[in-house]
């Protein structure tokens, strides 16, 4: 489920007790930034008491969702559809036995008037769009190699529905936008879209500063600051390192020069986020193999994407712009947390549910209804309090960080449909004594015998949540 506001401000729990930036808190009321038009409307997760949450703009032409992008032929921004990438090559399955009419294939029958992006290369930045043509229903042909011969091939057994690439789709099918600067406050610019059919959207946050786009996350000071991201910007290379001995990790980018790498540390307290500028290029990166040895791969092959980079030095979390978390309306149930940047730039956050004294996210809950799911920093789990396995445990980290009453489990869908279910318990007391598992004896049967502890901190699972006292939602578009 996309939610604009968690795409810029994304992604971090902040307590009730709070960490909060070094901005001084403004009034509670968000700039106002989605707004739907003749053609776009916007999505939105209404909650009962007046909450509402913009999800995602919906084109009523295609009536399918869609986001700005660029197109190749002249750089505007059109609000387009998301579609499967499809390289062109000279090499694939094709729809004749010259190898000139190449075939798309998926495990599903795909709607009318689907497009493919086309890609020469995986770096290719902006969109050009094919319809997908008629379908294949005889023979194919493959070429393996592009001076390679064109031969008579079945496509692959799972591939159930195979489409020819069809006419390219011109950039007036869709709605045009002009990006335009909403607010300009504390060293950050937002960014709105505002498409040719009136329509409106949050489109980017820049730091001005350093000339980059940057979301919402908790800093490494612990404060939530507005951090770099997008094309020049990257996660880190997991599983690759700097050093002959696999101790320095090394950062990677396919397609683009990177300015800054997001470090990102999950322990027991959370999850923070520092920022590195960028080193040097290395010519040499380094990956543990499968005997424990530390050995060299080549930056550039085919095993290391794009290029290879040292960390630089850390850019002190002061540096970036802070927010301040303050409570906005009350909507029912729920309360709007909101980001104040400056006394004149609030941003949308999250909800708290003022019943339960949580932060809370909609998902589905044990009823299959979308509800406003309590954060939750423990897990049930399939331990047990007593030998009979009959009192359900909870896990959680042992530090007193945590200190959210409930304890979270998700299940499949005992309808059968392929989703999570989010059951929500309150927290007994801890539980210091030993530990129990159902586990399979000699025989293969089930028994309750003791287990070592996960971690060391248990409680007692208590009683589950009634769903409909969480607040629920529903999804509209208008």
């Amino acid at each position: 489920m996309r939610q604009w506001f968690r795409v810029l401000v994304a992604g971090v729990v902040v307590t009730s007790t709070g960490c909060s930036g070094d901005a001084e808190p403004g009034p509670a009321r968000p700039l106002e930034l989605f707004r739907s038009g003749s053609r776009l409307q916007v999505r939105w997760l209404s909650a009962e008491g007046g909450y509402r949450q913009p999800l995602e703009q919906v084109d009523l032409v295609t009536g399918q969702p869609c986001h700005w992008r660029r197109f190749t032929s002249e750089g505007a921004l059109y609000c387009l559809p998301d579609a499967q990438v499809f390289f062109e090559s000279r090499v694939g399955y094709f729809a004749d036995n010259t190898c000139t009419r190449p075939v798309a294939y998926f495990l599903e029958e795909q709607r009318p008037a689907t497009a493919l992006r086309m890609q020469a290369t995986s770096c290719e930045q902006g969109w050009r769009l094919r319809y997908l043509g008629q379908r294949v229903m005889g023979a194919t042909f493959r070429k393996t190699s592009p001076e390679g011969p064109c031969v008579s091939e079945p496509l692959p057994s799972w591939a159930a529905y195979a489409y020819e690439v069809g006419e390219p789709v011109p950039e007036w099918t869709f709605v045009r936008g002009e990006a335009r600067q909403a607010a300009r406050e504390a060293g950050l610019a937002v960014q709105v879209i505002e498409g040719e059919d009136g329509s409106s959207a949050l489109l980017d946050i820049e730091d001005d500063a350093r000339s980059t786009s940057c979301t919402f996350a908790l800093a490494s000071d612990s404060s939530v600051r507005c951090l770099p991201s997008g094309v020049s910007v990257s996660e880190g290379a997991f599983g690759y390192f700097a050093d002959e001995r696999c101790a320095e990790r090394a950062a990677a980018s396919t397609c683009t020069s990177l300015r800054f790498i997001r470090d990102t540390t999950i322990d027991h307290c959370g999850t923070t986020t520092s920022i590195h500028e960028v080193g040097e290029v290395l010519e040499s990166v380094y990956e543990f193999a499968r005997d424990g040895a530390c050995h060299d791969v080549r930056s550039g092959t085919s095993e290391v994407p794009g290029f290879a980079y040292r960390r630089g030095e850390e850019s002190p979390a002061s540096s970036w712009v802070g927010a301040a978390v303050v409570h906005g309306d009350a909507r029912g149930q729920l309360t709007e947390s909101l980001l104040s940047v400056a006394p004149s730039l609030t941003l949308p956050w999250k909800p708290v549910d003022t019943r339960w004294g949580v932060e809370c996210e909609f998902l589905l809950a044990g009823d299959a209804q979308l509800r406003c799911i309590p954060a939750a920093s423990y897990l049930a789990v399939q331990h047990f309090a007593d030998p009979g396995c009959t009192q359900r445990l909870a896990i959680a980290y042992p530090d007193e960080c945590f200190s959210q009453p409930f304890a979270l489990e998700r299940r499949s869908d005992p309808g059968g449909a392929p989703r999570l279910l989010h059951h929500v318990y309150s927290l007994g007391e801890r539980h210091l004594g030993s530990v129990y598992a159902l586990q399979p004896d000699d025989m293969g049967a089930l028994r309750c015998q003791v287990t070592s502890r996960f971690l060391s901190t248990y409680f007692l699972l208590g009683p589950e949540l009634e769903p409909s006292s969480l607040v629920s939602a529903e999804l509209i578009t208008e």
